[in-house]
């Protein structure tokens, strides 16, 4: 009570400072069987109850109804935030052709006879997870999911076909195509940006070398790049994401491997065929790498399986002797890794820039971000070849 009385001046302290209105907050909202610590109190349990400690819940029936709508959202926004090809995940994933979303849950806390059980039972049940109940008293829930087995991004429709809508409203204009990209992206050197394991982005490497020697692949970036496949010519990507010269070709056409993924929607496993073709002309199927056949059958006989693509280049490859022949190819092989051996030998200056529309300055940087693989890569071409030369067929 106030320390007043009539005719006595009042008097009145104030307390200001922040432990002791802490304090005074924390007394007032912990005050047993008050409104609000009723309130802070109250669970999942308790609130779905029919009844609390003054006796019948008026809203009852409303609570349970509005538990049952939040619950489907719940299990409906639980769900993989991807939409799945599924045809065309048959053809990637041919073992696990039928994807299955599974659930999991956390336990409801609703012991037998509270009336929100049978609601999850309704709800909850054919979602893929075990419905677990519990005594313990809990304030919400977690509903999550997750897909059966992992997939390749290419069939996630809900990634390429946006993305193919964006290329498509760009469309040949490299500028606004290099701009859109530049502006927020890559900020990993090429190693680690290009989405391939590196294995295969080395069989890549090998199989451009391989192409590139024998004149199956042309190296003019103002174009599309193409490539001699069996069936007929392959284009890869165009415009690419870096302005480059034929010099720095194949690491721009390693980079823009991701604009690949724009053309599934509608190609399917088609759109990679380019870059497939230079992992077949590269792959390692043993402990070393072993020269594709279609280069032995050009080094026995002077003829390719396929027709060239670059008319000039694969003149240079020509020569009346498979010795010869073997020289001209290890011409272009020394002198492409004497290139990598130099800018593997030239440490970055951190001076190097790209401006928004892809150029990048010096321009050799593109080819010093991978520099090690592609000189190992082409290392193994030359090595390749000159067992074949020196040792016959394998």
């Amino acid at each position: 009570s106030p320390d007043w009385t009539p005719g006595k001046t009042a008097q009145i302290a104030v307390v200001s400072d922040q432990e002791a209105l802490e304090d005074r907050v924390s007394s007032w909202m912990d005050k047993p069987s008050s409104a609000m610590q009723m309130y802070f109190d109250e669970n999942l349990q308790k609130y779905l109850a029919p009844s609390d400690g003054e006796g019948p819940v008026p809203d009852h029936r409303e609570r349970l109804s509005k538990f049952r709508t939040k619950l489907g959202e719940a299990r409906n926004q639980s769900q993989p935030l991807i939409d799945i090809n599924m045809a065309l995940n048959g053809v990637i994933h041919p073992k696990f052709a039928e994807l299955r979303v599974k659930s999991m849950m956390e336990g409801f806390p609703f012991p037998v006879g509270h009336p929100a059980r049978e609601i999850v039972e309704e709800v909850m049940r054919g979602e893929g997870a075990e419905i677990n109940f519990t005594d313990i008293e809990a304030e919400s829930v977690l509903v999550s999911s997750y897909i059966e087995y992992p997939v390749h991004p290419m069939v996630v429709s809900s990634f390429v076909t946006p993305l193919r809508k964006a290329l498509n409203g760009i469309g040949l204009d490299s500028a606004q195509l290099r701009g859109a990209f530049w502006l927020w992206r890559r900020t990993k050197v090429l190693e680690d940006f290009i989405p391939l394991p590196d294995e295969t982005r080395l069989a890549m490497i090998r199989g451009f070398a391989v192409a590139r020697m024998l004149g199956y692949i042309t190296a003019d970036p103002s174009k599309k790049v193409r490539i001699t496949g069996t069936t007929g010519p392959l284009e890869f990507p165009f415009p690419l994401l870096t302005d480059v010269s034929g010099y720095n070709i194949l690491p721009a056409l390693l980079e823009a491997f991701g604009l690949c993924f724009g053309q599934v929607s509608v190609e399917g496993v088609a759109a990679f065929d380019a870059y497939t073709r230079l992992y077949q002309l590269g792959d390692n199927t043993g402990q070393i790498y072993i020269l594709a056949e279609e280069a032995q059958t050009f080094l026995r006989t002077g003829v390719l399986p396929f027709t060239p693509l670059d008319a000039d280049r694969h003149q240079l490859a020509k020569a009346e002797t498979q010795e010869d022949r073997s020289t001209n190819l290890l011409k272009y092989l020394d002198v492409t890794i004497q290139r990598y051996a130099t800018l593997q030998s030239r440490p970055f200056t951190g001076e190097e820039t790209r401006d928004r529309f892809g150029s990048v300055n010096p321009e050799d940087t593109l080819s010093q971000e991978v520099v090690n693989d592609l000189k190992n890569a082409y290392e193994d071409v030359k090595d390749a070849l000159i067992a074949f030369t020196t040792g016959g067929d394998f």
